[in-house]
C-alpha cells in the first residue's frame, strides 16, 4: 500500500480548510443532495464529500456508507488531492498503490473509486467529490465531465456560504435596528449633506405630529421655532443636548432638546438629529426652583434669628439655666444649625445650577487653608469624641483660587470624615505635591464606602445607606457641591476606601504659577511635635532657608520622592528614625540629602557604617539649642 503524499501547499491548504469551518459540522441537505445526484450520474452505491484534514479524511456527506471518516494515510482522497484532474481507478486489485489498501480488503471493499477534487482555486484542493463502488467499473467521458462539474459546483456553494452568512446577518442586524429606531422614545432624523430630512422614526413623527412621508425631503428647520438656533445656511450645527424651541404641526411650541451628530457612509456626509420633548422636565425643574425660593425667603431668614436667639440664651443664661434646660437648649441650638447649613447647601445648589456661584480668585496656600480648617472644625470633631491632626505642612503650596470656596470644600470632607470615623477616631489630613499639582488627601478610620457605590457617591442627595434608620444623618448634599468647587478650581476630586478600613478623600489642583522667587536651599522636617517644627520653620525663614513640614515618616518619605531637599532633619522615636534612615537610603542611595538626626541615643559604630556607605548624617542630641540646631542644618544643607 503507497500511502499518500502532502501536497507541497499543505500549510496553506489546511489553513484554508479550517478557515471554512466546515469540518466536524453536521450533515446539510445542500451537500447530500449533490453526493446523490453523483451517485446516480456515476451509477455507484457510494458517493462522498469528503475533506482531507491533517491526519484524517471526513465526511461533510457520505451516501451508501456509515462511516464518518478515516485516517488520511489510507485514504484515496489523500491521493487525489495531488492532482488537479479526476482521479479514476478501474480497479483496484491492480493498482499496487491500492491492491493491499484495508479499505480494499476489508469494509467497505472498495474495488472502483472516482474522485474530483475540491479546488477553491491557485490549486489549493481541500479534499474531494468522490464515486465508489464494490465492483470494477470503467465510467464513461461524460460520467467523469458531470462528476468534475459536480465537485465546482460544490466548490462553488462552499465559497458563497460565507457571503450568504453574512447577508443573513446584516439583515437580522437590519430587522433589530429597525425594531430599536421603532421603539425608543427619542426621535431620530436622518438628514443629507444640505439638512434635508431623510427618514424618521415614529417618536420623532409622535412628537411633532407629522407622518415621516410628510417629514422627507423637507428642511429640519420646520421643526424648530428658531430655526437660526440649530441651522446656518442650512446646514445643521453640530452639538450634543442644546435646547431650543420645538414647532409642532399644530403651531403649539415646546422645550426641545436636539443633538446633532455628523457621520460618513460611503463616502458621503450625512446628520443624525437626535430630539427629545422636555416639556415634563422642564416642569419639574419649575416646580424645584419654587420649592428651593421658598427655603430661601420663608425659612432662612427665621432660622437665622432663631439660632441667633439660642445662642444668646445659651451666653446670657450662664449659671440660671438648669442642666436639662441647657442640654435642651444646645439640642435645638445644633439642629437649628443643621437646617441652616442645609438651606445653605441647597441656595449653593441652586447657583452652581444657573451657574451663578461667585468665586473670587486670588494665591491661596493650601497649608495655611488646611490649618484655618482644623479650627474651624476642631469642636465638631471634639464633640464627636474624634481627633484632627494635620500629617505635614508645606511651606509654599500655593494654588490659584478662591479661599471662602476651598474652605468650604476642605470643611465639607473634614465634617463628612468625622462623622463616618468611630469615636476615639483620628481624622489626618495631608498636602502633597505631585508633579505640576498639590493633593489634599483627608483620611478617616470609618467602615469605608461600598464599592457599589461609587457611581452614585457624588451625586446630588446620594447616600449611601438609603434606609429610614441610618445612623449618620444629612441631606447628601456636600461631596456634589464639593466637587462642583473643586472642578471650578480646574480640579479632581476623588476617593479611595477600603472596608472595615477608612476611606481617604483627596482633590488635587493646579500649582499656582509666577510664584515668589525659588529660595535657594529647601529642608524637610520630619518632626512629630507640630509646634516645634513650625517654630523652627519660621526661623529658618528668616534665613532664606524654605522648608517643608512631616509629622509622619511615611508622609516625609512621600514628599521626598517628589520633592529635591538639600537636607533632612529627622526627629521621631529612635527606632522610627532608623528606619527612615535605611528607607532613605534605600530610595535615594548616594543621591540623598544630608541628614540631620535628633536623638539621645547614639550609635557611633551605625552611623559610621552608613556614613562609609555615602550618607551624609549630623547627630545632636534632642534638647540641643536651637541656635545649635540651625547651625547643623547650615553645615548640612553647605555639603549636600
Amino acid at each position: 500500500m503507497q500511502k499518500p503524499d502532502n501536497p507541497s501547499n499543505e500549510t496553506e491548504r489546511i489553513a484554508a480548510l479550517h478557515a471554512l469551518n466546515i469540518l466536524d459540522t453536521p450533515p446539510e441537505e445542500r451537500f447530500d443532495r449533490i453526493a446523490r445526484l453523483a451517485q446516480h450520474i456515476m451509477q455507484v452505491p457510494i458517493a462522498l464529500v469528503s475533506f482531507v484534514d491533517a491526519g484524517r479524511q471526513w465526511f461533510k456527506s457520505h451516501q451508501g456508507l456509515d462511516a464518518k471518516q478515516t485516517g488520511r494515510d489510507i485514504s484515496f482522497c489523500g491521493h487525489a488531492i495531488l492532482g488537479d484532474d479526476v482521479l479514476c481507478v478501474a480497479d483496484t486489485h491492480l493498482d499496487p498503490r491500492f491492491s493491499d489498501n484495508p479499505l480494499v480488503t476489508g469494509n467497505p471493499h472498495i474495488r472502483f473509486y472516482a474522485g474530483a477534487p475540491l479546488d477553491i482555486g491557485g490549486g489549493v484542493r481541500l479534499g474531494t467529490l468522490c464515486a465508489i463502488d464494490r465492483m470494477p467499473h470503467t465510467p464513461s467521458p461524460e460520467q467523469l465531465a458531470a462528476l468534475r462539474d459536480l465537485a465546482a459546483s460544490t466548490v462553488d456553494m462552499m465559497l458563497m456560504q460565507p457571503a450568504a452568512d453574512l447577508i443573513k446577518q446584516l439583515h437580522d442586524s437590519d430587522t433589530r435596528l429597525r425594531a430599536v429606531l421603532d421603539t425608543v422614545i427619542d426621535g431620530i432624523i436622518t438628514l443629507d449633506a444640505h439638512g434635508v430630512m431623510e427618514s424618521a422614526n415614529p417618536a420623532a413623527c409622535r412628537i411633532f405630529g407629522y407622518a415621516a412621508s410628510e417629514l422627507a425631503g423637507r428642511s429640519l428647520d420646520m421643526l424648530i421655532a428658531e430655526p437660526c438656533q440649530s441651522m446656518a445656511g442650512g446646514l445643521p450645527l453640530l452639538g450634543h443636548g442644546k435646547e431650543v424651541t420645538g414647532l409642532h404641526r399644530n403651531g403649539a411650541t415646546f422645550p426641545l432638546e436636539l443633538s446633532i451628530s455628523e457621520m460618513h457612509l460611503q463616502g458621503s456626509c450625512m446628520f443624525v438629529a437626535v430630539a427629545r420633548d422636555i416639556s415634563e422636565r422642564k416642569k419639574v425643574e419649575r416646580i424645584k426652583n419654587e420649592f428651593i425660593s421658598t427655603i430661601s425667603h420663608e425659612l432662612r431668614t427665621p432660622l437665622t434669628s432663631i439660632h441667633g436667639g439660642l445662642a444668646l440664651a445659651l451666653h446670657d443664661g450662664d449659671e440660671a439655666l438648669s442642666p436639662r434646660i441647657r442640654q435642651l437648649l444646645e439640642i435645638a441650638s445644633s439642629n437649628c444649625a443643621r437646617l441652616t447649613a442645609l438651606a445653605n447647601d441647597i441656595l449653593d445648589l441652586k447657583k452652581i445650577e444657573a451657574g451663578h456661584l461667585e468665586f473670587t480668585f486670588e494665591k491661596v496656600d493650601l497649608s495655611a487653608l488646611i490649618k484655618q480648617s482644623i479650627k474651624a472644625n476642631e469642636a465638631y470633631a471634639h464633640q464627636s469624641g474624634v481627633s484632627l491632626q494635620a500629617l505635614n505642612a508645606l511651606s509654599q503650596a500655593y494654588v490659584i483660587g478662591d479661599p471662602n470656596r476651598l474652605m468650604q470644600a476642605i470643611s465639607n470632607l473634614l465634617s463628612n470624615a468625622v462623622k463616618f470615623s468611630p469615636a476615639d477616631g483620628i481624622v489626618e489630613i495631608s498636602v502633597h505635591k505631585i508633579q505640576d499639582r498639590y493633593r489634599v488627601a483627608i483620611h478617616d478610620e470609618g467602615r469605608g464606602i461600598p464599592e457599589s457605590f461609587r457611581s452614585e457617591i457624588f451625586n446630588r442627595f446620594a447616600q449611601a445607606d438609603k434606609s429610614d434608620t441610618r445612623e449618620k444623618g444629612g441631606a447628601g448634599l456636600g461631596l456634589n457641591i464639593t466637587k462642583a468647587i473643586i472642578e471650578r478650581h480646574h480640579g479632581l476630586l476623588d476617593y479611595e476606601s477600603t472596608m472595615g478600613t477608612g476611606t481617604t478623600f483627596y482633590f488635587d489642583l493646579p500649582a499656582a504659577t509666577a510664584l515668589v522667587a525659588a529660595k535657594p536651599y529647601r529642608l524637610l522636617i520630619c518632626k512629630r511635635e507640630e509646634s516645634e517644627a513650625d517654630a523652627l520653620r519660621g526661623s529658618l525663614d528668616e534665613q532664606g532657608i524654605e522648608s517643608d513640614g512631616a509629622y509622619r515618616g511615611h508622609i516625609a518619605l512621600d514628599l521626598l520622592r517628589h520633592t529635591a531637599y538639600q537636607a533632612v532633619l529627622i526627629d521621631l522615636p529612635h527606632h522610627e528614625s532608623l528606619a527612615m534612615i535605611e528607607a532613605i537610603l534605600s530610595m535615594r542611595g548616594l543621591n540623598a540629602p544630608s541628614l540631620v538626626l535628633l536623638s539621645d541615643e547614639r550609635k557611633t559604630d551605625y552611623l559610621e557604617s552608613i556614613q562609609k556607605e555615602g550618607l551624609a548624617i549630623h547627630w545632636l542630641p534632642r534638647h540641643a539649642t536651637l541656635a545649635a540646631l540651625e547651625k547643623t542644618i547650615l553645615s548640612a544643607i553647605n555639603h549636600a
